[in-house]
């Protein structure tokens, strides 16, 4: 059984856990061992110097030498995450700007995935490793590490731009590295960490009110303003950053686009069912990360009412057994197909097998906010989307998506079956023409003027 000190902990409770956790070192010596972790994460939190003073290096003429610092990378974690940070690498350097990644300090070992030597490759793509044999069990400790070997790449690479994401801790990590190697750094903002935090819970409204919920979102924001750059992927994304005091002109907007090789690769239905061993019923997809708040649990009751068609889920996630309980009280076992993970090589025939995409996502703030790749990437290929009318939702799909109110199955349904009808038109050649203006080398473009803008002071 936890300690109450670990259930508060988990409510973002993180004072209250310490003093609990405190308490039960007579009966329990090991819980020492989480309060100083606790401790660490709440320093960590609460002290904001290393985001003092951000360097201007205004009236430089070199050429942009970036170093990325990311959470994760291919092929240890497939997610929309990694698939950004790959693109903007990649594209970066077809158009021959020096560009450089690494992870964050202990990645992949952090996950369970286990790799030898300085750097792993993905796709012809280097990712350095940052970490130590004996990885220290304090969190700042670990940041303390981070930044020495962070700094201590930038300078073999001669880097003058470091690029980070969120979650704070990243960031952190680099105003560190950049104020001691004299360089500015920017902040992309991927989306809300905290808000994402306190969507994966059975009380969100719970957590939104804890302790750490404020502080993360303090320490988001404290970023975001000691930044040089603040990169938003959305123009809703970018209203809110200004909304918490980020001047607008500090902000630029990169959003989720899509590889040239997506845009060119067309896949006949036919035989992408036929690669997939898959019939020729009609086939509702859903290629996504699977978590709560993507409502596949409200995809999964609309097969309620679309009779003689099948859901496929491809991708896997923490919400995937509650999902499967759902689909064995509904008794839709022979609607609903769990896919699982796929190779990232394979994923376009899945986006070409199908005749709609859906989007159910929940009515949250993360979904209100962050623009997911997903439907882009259906549109690329002249699939039909059905989504929650939410403003990221809208925004990257250009208002061509068929919007239906969130968390309501009937209403899903009724879309999907009007699209199978013919009552409901969509031209997918206006859903591939909106795809084609969303490609990573325009996002190249933008991000080197931005590197450029940078370092000239402009």
């Amino acid at each position: 059984m936890k300690s109450p000190g670990y259930e508060t902990a988990e409510a973002g409770e993180l004072t209250r856990a310490i003093s609990q956790l405190k308490k039960a070192r007579l009966l329990r010596p090991l819980t020492f061992l989480f309060e100083k972790h606790l401790r660490s994460k709440l320093f960590q939190l609460q002290s904001v110097e290393c985001f003092e003073g951000a360097v201007d290096r205004g009236g430089s003429a070199a050429a942009p030498r970036v170093l990325f610092f990311l959470t994760n990378a291919l092929p240890y974690t497939q997610s929309g995450y990694t698939l950004r940070s790959k693109a903007l690498v990649k594209s970066l350097r077809a158009k021959e700007v020096e560009a450089f990644a690494c992870t964050r300090y202990g990645y992949p070992e952090n996950i369970g995935r286990f790799h030898r030597g300085s750097c792993f490759v993905n796709d012809d793509l280097e990712y350095f490793v940052l970490g130590s044999v004996f990885v220290p069990f304090s969190v700042t400790r670990q940041e303390d590490l981070a930044v020495r070997q962070l700094v201590k790449l930038a300078r073999e690479k001669q880097v003058n731009i470091l690029h980070t994401t969120t979650p704070y801790t990243n960031a952190r990590v680099v105003a560190r590295a950049a104020a001691l190697l004299e360089i500015p750094w920017i902040y992309e903002v991927r989306g809300e960490p905290e808000s994402t935090w306190a969507s994966q819970s059975s009380d969100p409204e719970k957590r939104r009110n804890s302790e750490f919920f404020e502080l993360a979102r303090k320490a988001e924001t404290t970023a975001m303003k000691a930044a040089n750059q603040v990169i938003a992927l959305s123009e809703v994304s970018k209203r809110d950053i200004t909304r918490r005091g980020v001047p607008e002109s500090k902000i630029k907007v990169v959003p989720n686009a899509l590889e040239a090789n997506q845009l060119k690769t067309h896949t006949d239905k036919a035989r992408a069912r036929k690669r997939l061993g898959l019939g020729d019923e009609f086939l509702i997809g859903a290629i996504t990360s699977v978590v709560d708040y993507e409502g596949l649990d409200i995809a999964i009751t609309a097969m309620k009412e679309i009779p003689d068609a099948t859901l496929i889920i491809v991708g896997d996630g923490v919400a995937r057994p509650g999902l499967e309980d759902l689909v064995d009280e509904l008794d839709l076992n022979d609607q609903v197909v769990f896919a699982g993970r796929q190779p990232v090589s394979d994923i376009h025939f899945w986006y070409a097998a199908l005749d709609v995409f859906v989007v159910p996502r929940r009515d949250v703030e993360v979904c209100r906010k962050v623009t997911p790749l997903k439907p882009l990437q259906a549109m690329a290929r002249g699939v039909p989307v059905v989504g929650s009318d939410l403003p990221a939702l809208r925004e990257i799909t250009g208002g061509l998506m068929v919007e239906v109110e969130p968390d309501n199955p009937s209403a899903l349904a009724r879309s999907v079956d009007l699209l199978r009808q013919g009552e409901l038109i969509v031209d997918p050649r206006e859903l591939e023409e909106w795809a084609k203006n969303r490609s990573w080398e325009r996002n190249a473009h933008i991000l080197e003027a931005l590197y450029v803008e940078l370092l000239s002071g402009r």
